[in-house]
């Protein structure tokens, strides 16, 4: 009989040289494995890794007019704020403008982003894009969709222009803002801003949008209106979007609570969806301790370690969708009600083991040696480890995570500081 093909499984190391004078790398899928240690501080490297994809953010827009000859089309390109998804492997953006949710979620991150930034000049930085791309989603070139269209960007609009309201002597933001509020408040009645049969995502970012707008002392919001509203959305959206969902809901809740609104009735209830979602999510987070359910020889790759398996139990990989889950726990780390002390560390735990994946998606020097275009990457998170695909709205959502992840674990450590202070003061705690 004639012989059988056989396939053979051979193990391979893999090695990047960056550049002569340094030594070889070992990587995975095109990556150096990171790996988390206390050295990396207590936001485990958030604000790092929020940094270099707020660089990559500010570096992906269109050129300005000084930049190019305006005989050239510049000034079209300026007004198209956000270039689209970058693909290496083909050189080229898809689309070559980003859509305007995808923008405004853009300019909602690097605002945020720029409120904690260490960096001064960063900071100032993702002020100014933000800026921009808010001032050039109104001005619609005949490539692009109408922004006013789309709810989820006006929405999504709406926040990024009330975190930079405090700049007030520009003219050309100050429209921007205030034609963003007009087209999400629409007639201006309490209700009028609720989008009938939304989906959870549009409704979600609705209710957040409204709640910051109340939060920020706009008159013609109504709070029992919103309270209503945010209280259904909890009772009323499917566990299985919950997950995805939670940060924003989140999100309206810390903005009524500062308008001084009164909570919720239903508070507790909403207390414990948002903890059940957490122990859900911490069973769906790729841990070395698991095995997906298969023997002990055949884990997990190390490159997934601290990933959501978001599609599923059963599946074996995880993709830059784990920043959605994860700022929805960001902004449940502060909170003595949603992270109560029996839950803190495990809580501290699986952030800092979701902020280690977002960074082993980042791409460096080492990764960037191995791709074309590489000036393009640098600080960008590919869509996944197997992914080279640069997305603008998975960078963007990455870094909203990370910024709320950095100021949600730097809150958690000075609580835990503070019990493990008293403690020890304590005369129970006294040797």
């Amino acid at each position: 009989p004639g012989e059988m093909p056989a396939l053979y499984r051979v193990p391979v190391t893999r090695l990047v040289q960056p550049i002569d004078s340094r030594e070889p790398v070992q990587v995975m899928r095109l990556a150096r494995q990171v790996v988390t240690t206390p050295a990396d501080g207590t936001d485990a490297g958030a604000r790092s890794a929020a940094d270099l994809a707020a660089d990559w953010l500010c570096g992906h827009l269109h050129p300005t007019t000084t930049a190019m000859d305006v005989t050239d089309g510049a000034a079209v390109l300026e007004n198209l704020g956000l270039r689209g998804d970058w693909i290496p492997s083909a050189g080229v953006h898809e689309p070559m403008a980003a859509l305007p949710a995808d923008q405004s979620l853009a300019a909602l991150a690097l605002a945020r982003y720029a409120r904690s930034a260490a960096d001064p000049d960063r900071a100032a930085a993702a002020r100014a894009a933000a800026r921009r791309i808010l001032v050039a989603l109104l001005r619609v070139a005949p490539v692009e969709r109408d922004p006013l269209q789309d709810r989820n960007a006006i929405a999504l609009g709406v926040m990024a222009a009330l975190e930079l309201k405090h700049i007030t002597a520009d003219a050309d933001l100050t429209h921007a803002r205030d034609t963003l509020i007009r087209e999400f408040l629409r007639d201006g009645t309490p209700a009028a801003w609720m989008t009938a049969d939304a989906t959870p995502r549009t409704r979600t970012v609705e209710i957040a949008a409204a709640c910051s707008l109340l939060a920020s002392g706009d008159t013609r919001l109504d709070a029992t209106t919103l309270r209503t509203a945010l209280d259904a959305a909890w009772r009323d959206i499917p566990r299985r979007d919950l997950v995805s969902e939670l940060g924003w809901l989140l999100w309206a809740e810390r903005a009524l609570a500062s308008g001084k609104v009164s909570a919720s009735p239903d508070a507790r209830h909403h207390q414990e969806l948002a903890r059940s979602t957490r122990a859900a999510l911490s069973r769906a987070q790729i841990a070395p301790e698991i095995s997906n359910g298969a023997v002990a020889e055949d884990p997990f790759p190390d490159d997934l370690m601290g990933g959501f398996r978001l599609a599923g139990p059963n599946t074996r990989g995880a993709t830059a969708q784990s920043a959605r889950p994860m700022l929805g726990l960001a902004l449940m780390l502060d909170g003595p009600s949603m992270t109560p002390e029996g839950e803190r560390f495990r809580a501290r735990e699986m952030q800092r083991m979701a902020v280690r994946f977002l960074r082993q998606l980042q791409v460096d020097d080492v990764t960037a040696a191995s791709i074309p275009g590489s000036r393009r990457c640098l600080g960008a998170l590919r869509s996944a480890p197997w992914e080279m695909r640069l997305s603008v709205a998975a960078n963007s959502t990455a870094l909203l995570a990370l910024a709320e992840s950095h100021d949600g674990m730097t809150s958690l450590e000075r609580v835990l500081d503070s019990n493990s202070s008293a403690t020890a003061t304590s005369p129970a705690g006294s040797p």
